[in-house]
């Protein structure tokens, strides 16, 4: 056996050992440590042109929940290349377009991911405020309710300028004045 086709034995026994542990283990929850050891071997394999789209989603996941958004958005759409239906691929494309302000593009993604998720708030959320960016109040108004009503806590968190700037395009478009504060 040549050196060649040892590195290429290696490489596939590598590649399947780290789809192995990517499909048991929630990356995120991993120790520092560990999860370092874990991206370094994602690095290695995507940078391979025939990479997985399982590593690729899930090298995603890591980047999207360390605010990498825009990278995680490549690798999302490089993984939907090779997963079209994967829901997680789908809401984490939707997730990552919508935190990235590309509304339009988002939109398709999150509105699958609502069919599938009807009683996830922050899809809810999101969709509605793309919904709401587009123009398209009526459609908007029930997913926002919904989602602000089951989980305000938790999108005031994560969305705090989008729920302001929600409340100030509705108090403007409402014709409504907006409260003043008193004087003392």
């Amino acid at each position: 056996m040549g050196k060649t086709e040892n590195s290429h034995r290696i490489r596939k026994i590598f590649c399947a050992a780290l789809q192995q542990i990517v499909q048991e283990t929630q990356l995120t929850k991993l120790e520092p440590p560990v999860l370092g050891i874990v991206e370094r071997m994602l690095d290695e394999v995507l940078s391979q042109k025939d990479a997985s789209p399982l590593l690729q989603k899930k090298k995603a996941e890591l980047l999207y929940a360390d605010g990498n958004v825009a990278r995680a958005v490549e690798l999302f759409e490089a993984a939907q290349e090779g997963l079209p239906e994967d829901l997680d691929i789908i809401t984490g494309l939707g997730a990552a377009l919508y935190d990235l302000d590309r509304y339009q593009k988002a939109l398709p993604y999150l509105e699958k991911s609502l069919v599938f998720y009807p009683d996830d708030e922050m899809i809810q959320f999101m969709t509605g405020f793309c919904l709401w960016q587009q123009g398209n109040r009526e459609a908007s108004c029930s997913l926002l309710i919904s989602a602000l009503d089951n989980a305000y806590d938790e999108i005031m968190l994560q969305y705090p300028d989008k729920v302001t700037q929600l409340l100030k395009s509705y108090l403007n478009n409402s014709n409504a004045e907006a409260p003043q504060p008193e004087t003392p």
